[in-house]
C-alpha cells in the first residue's frame, strides 16, 4: 500500500500516482514485512532482483533489467582508517540511481504506462531514460541548462527527449511538473518507488558483510533517495529480526547547501529553504528537498548525523579516492569528505564498522 506521509490517507497500488491529494509525498509500506531468508538470496542470481520479496511489484513479467549486478563493497583508508567503501558508480549508467530506477520502471510497466516526464540534474535522468528505453516507454527529461554536458549527453544517447530548462533546479521542476499535465510525472523525488528499490543497497551491504548490519552508512544527501533507501531497507531488516540494530546513518551534504543539516542541528522536524550556493557537488544541490521530514526522521531514529563539506574538503577527498583508484564524480566524493570530518570532529569513531557510499562514476 502506499501511506501519505502527513495525513492518513492511504492508496492502493492498482492505479498510477505519485502524491497524496493533500500534496505530500507517499511512502510504500508492506502490510506484512517480508523476511528474506540467506539461503535464499545465495541461491539466486546475482542481481537486484535477488531480494524480491521486498520489492514491491506484483507480476515478475513487468521486470525491467539492464545487467545491472550486485556492486563492489571493498576495503578502502581514508584519513589514515580502514573502511568499507561501496561502489555505485558499478551500476549500468554509472550512479546509485539505477536502483530506485529499476523498480520505478517496472511498476510502470506493470501499469501500462507508456509516457512519462521526469525532471533531474543529470544522473537520474540518464538513469530514467535508459531503463524507459528498455520498457518501450517514451521519456521526456526535463534537466537544467547549467547541468554538466557529459550527463545531459548522457540522457540523449539512451533515446529520451531532452528540455534544458534555464534557471534553477526548481525552475526545472515546475516545467516538468507544467509538462506532466498530459502525461506521467515520473520525478525521482517524489516516487514512493524509487526509494522501494533504493532499498536493494541496504540488503546488499548486509548481505555483503556476511549479513550482519554495519554500526554506520555515510551518503551524500541531496533530495534524499539514498539516505531513505537505506532507512527503509534496514528498518525492515531490524523488524524482521535479520538484525539487531539499526547502522547510524550519517547524511553529507554541500556547505554551500544544506538545509538538511542546518535542520538537523536544530531538532527540527522539518527542512526549511536556504539559500544556494555554488559548488562542484552540483548533485546534490536542492535548497527544499520534498521529503526533508522524512530524511530528518531517518537520521533521528539511527542516532546518526549530519555533516557539510567545503568544495575544498572534496576535492581533498576526490584525491584520496582516486589513489586508490576509484574515480568518481564530486558528488559521490561528498561522503568520503564528509567521513574524514567526522572523524576530525569525534562525530564518528575509528571502532565502528563504517560503509561510505560513493554514489556514482566520473563521467567521460
Amino acid at each position: 500500500m502506499l501511506q501519505c506521509f502527513t495525513c492518513p490517507k492511504v492508496y492502493d497500488e492498482e492505479s498510477p500516482i505519485w502524491r497524496c491529494e493533500c500534496g505530500s509525498f507517499l511512502v510504500h509500506r508492506f502490510e506484512r514485512t517480508p523476511a528474506l531468508e540467506p539461503r535464499q538470496i545465495v541461491a539466486r542470481a546475482s542481481d537486484w532482483w535477488r531480494y524480491e520479496e521486498a520489492l514491491p511489484l506484483k507480476n515478475r513479467e513487468n521486470r525491467v533489467r539492464l545487467g545491472e549486478g550486485v556492486t563492489s563493497l571493498s576495503n578502502g583508508v581514508l584519513a589514515g582508517e580502514e573502511v568499507f567503501l561501496k561502489n555505485d558508480g558499478e551500476c549500468f549508467t554509472g550512479s546509485f540511481k539505477d536502483r530506485g530506477t529499476f523498480l520505478m520502471v517496472s511498476k510502470f510497466r506493470e501499469w501500462g504506462l507508456r509516457q512519462v516526464v521526469e525532471d533531474s540534474s543529470g544522473n537520474a535522468g540518464a538513469s530514467v531514460a535508459a531503463y524507459a528505453r528498455q520498457a518501450a516507454i517514451k521519456a521526456q527529461i526535463f534537466a537544467p541548462s547549467y547541468t554538466e554536458p557529459t550527463k545531459l549527453a548522457n540522457i540523449t544517447r539512451y533515446g529520451a527527449d531532452l528540455i534544458k530548462v534555464d534557471g534553477t533546479r526548481e525552475d526545472t521542476a515546475q516545467a516538468a511538473l507544467a509538462a506532466s499535465r498530459d502525461s506521467y510525472y515520473a520525478s525521482h523525488n517524489w516516487n514512493p518507488y524509487f526509494p522501494a528499490g533504493v532499498k536493494s543497497l541496504a540488503y546488499e551491504i548486509w548481505e555483503q558483510l556476511g549479513f550482519v548490519a554495519p554500526d554506520r552508512v555515510v551518503v551524500p544527501a541531496g533530495g534524499g533517495s539514498s539516505l531513505l533507501g537505506l532507512y527503509y531497507g534496514f528498518m525492515e531488516l531490524a523488524e524482521t529480526g535479520r538484525t539487531d540494530r539499526l547502522p547510524r546513518l550519517t547524511a553529507v551534504q554541500s556547505s554551500a547547501c544544506a538545509p538538511l543539516c542546518k535542520s538537523f542541528a536544530a531538532r527540527a522536524p522539518e527542512t526549511r529553504p536556504v539559500t544556494k550556493g555554488q559548488t562542484v557537488a552540483e548533485g546534490i544541490v536542492i535548497a527544499d528537498p520534498v521529503k526533508g521530514a522524512a530524511m530528518l526522521k531517518a537520521l533521528y531514529d539511527t542516532d546518526g548525523a549530519c555533516l557539510s563539506v567545503s568544495d575544498p574538503e572534496i576535492f581533498s577527498a576526490l584525491e584520496a579516492l582516486e589513489a586508490q583508484g576509484y574515480y568518481v564524480e564530486p558528488t559521490a566524493a561528498v561522503s568520503s569528505a564528509g567521513y574524514q570530518q567526522g572523524l576530525q570532529r569525534g562525530i564518528i569513531s575509528s571502532h565502528e564498522t563504517t560503509v561510505v557510499l560513493l554514489t556514482g562514476r566520473k563521467k567521460k
